[in-house]
């Protein structure tokens, strides 16, 4: 990694990842994972993360993902993702992840 945060979060995906193990056991064979979701501040309040999501989403569908991933690392994303039916599988704060590497 070229810098020390893209470093911390990679290894905070991956913490997450290993510890809840919820699409295996849930016998997920696919899924389209969205990592990243961002807007300009110039242009946000206009539903244009909205836009995006649901775009995604039905993307996803249509190419017969059963199970679309989004990582919200800040309360806006997960408002959106939330209002557009998005289902949480894990609740953590970022403060309280502990970078053992």
């Amino acid at each position: 990694m070229k810098d020390e945060r893209s470093r911390r979060l990679v290894h905070l995906w991956a913490s997450i990842t290993s510890e809840s193990n919820l699409l295996d056991r849930l016998h997920v064979p696919a899924f389209w994972d969205l990592s990243y979701l961002a807007t300009a501040p110039q242009v946000r309040r206009y539903g244009l993360a909205r836009f995006l999501l649901d775009q995604h989403r039905r993307l996803a569908s249509k190419l017969g993902y059963p199970v679309l991933c989004l990582e919200c690392t800040n309360p806006h994303l997960a408002l959106v993702a939330q209002r557009l039916g998005f289902l949480g599988w894990s609740d953590r704060a970022l403060a309280s992840y502990l970078d053992t590497t």
